[in-house]
């Protein structure tokens, strides 16, 4: 088992992962994400980041799936970089204050709102990864997860207004 192929010549039904440390290993690609897979082996079923991943060997190489996964393979490491980023996106307090003064309406709008980098008030966000700011991956990579930090703020503000009206 020391080559893809190798493992491939074994069960040519399975899919074979290689990831970027040199490990192998044989089942199936379950869900295809923007910047992870779903890997199952066995009874077991991993998420696996895109950057992790070197190379994926797909039972049918024609397949959906297979074309999928060659363009994510392709922007992991823009994605990635664009969910570390949303991280430290800022606007925290505004999107609790949202949830806790209008309720639902403060989540939904979060929830709406496309985030950019250029919104940012973080000024470290600003010098450190300006270059990414124009490729599609990172973008939508960090529309995503900053959408998610900031539905999720807005939703704790709404739930605390809710446990203020109980007690």
């Amino acid at each position: 088992m020391s080559s893809s192929e190798g493992i491939c010549a074994n069960d040519s039904s399975k899919d074979v992962l290689v990831l970027a440390n040199g490990s192998m290993y044989q089942g199936s690609v379950e869900r295809i994400h923007t910047c992870a897979i779903q890997f199952s082996v066995g009874e077991f079923t991993y998420d696996i980041p895109a950057c992790d991943i070197a190379e994926v060997h797909f039972s049918n190489p024609e397949s959906r799936a297979a074309r999928k996964m060659a363009e994510i393979l392709e922007d992991a490491d823009a994605c990635f970089t664009g969910q570390t980023d949303a991280q430290h996106h800022g606007h925290g307090v505004g999107h609790f204050a949202s949830g806790l003064f209008f309720g639902a309406f403060g989540v939904i709008g979060c929830a709406v709102t496309k985030r950019t980098p250029y919104k940012s008030n973080n000024p470290e966000l600003i010098t450190v990864n300006q270059s990414m700011w124009s490729d599609p991956a990172y973008l939508a990579c960090y529309n995503k997860s900053a959408r998610s930090k900031a539905v999720t703020t807005s939703a704790l503000g709404w739930l605390t207004w809710v446990l203020i009206l109980i007690v």
